[in-house]
């Protein structure tokens, strides 16, 4: 029975874990099952680089191009979304929080002083090869769509 109650408890954490607040079928926050995912599936790696609950330009896109019915029909079929978040007002578990410092330095979302260069997000294949990054926010979802478009068509020719 103890043995149950730990594999119940510890799907239910990795769920709450992998989700966000974007849905958690669509977002993932965990970068290495990403990439599997991402692997497994033929898809692009999205990261989302973002202040959720401080950064202005980062609620906008979220709510205006990530909310849309345009991107989630787009990303179902190229994406693997990965939300990678800075909030103020609300902590991150430690491993989450450590993650997400060294990915921000790794893809540039991080000068050396440590300060955050957010929004920015950026499309990594499968085996983690960054194809591109855009600094700043998308103020519609045609213009993510294009974007990542191209650069998937670079990526593949």
């Amino acid at each position: 029975m103890k043995t149950v109650f730990a594999l119940v408890a510890t799907a239910f954490a990795f769920a709450v874990m992998a989700g966000s607040a974007f849905g958690a079928d669509e977002w993932l926050t965990d970068y290495k099952a990403a990439l599997a995912k991402a692997k497994q599936e033929h898809k692009t790696v999205l990261l989302d680089f973002t202040g959720s609950d401080w950064c202005p330009p980062c609620m906008m896109m979220k709510k205006r191009v990530f909310g849309s019915d345009q991107f989630k029909a787009y990303a179902a079929k190229n994406l693997v979304p990965v939300e990678l978040d800075f909030p103020q007002g609300k902590s991150l578990p430690p491993e989450l929080e450590a993650q997400n410092t060294e990915l921000a330095q790794k893809f540039g979302a991080m000068d050396m002083m440590g300060n955050l260069q957010v929004p920015l997000l950026v499309l990594v294949s499968p085996d983690g090869k960054t194809l591109d990054a855009h600094p700043g926010a998308f103020l519609f979802p045609s213009e993510f769509i294009d974007w990542a478009t191209e650069t998937l068509r670079r990526a593949d020719g």
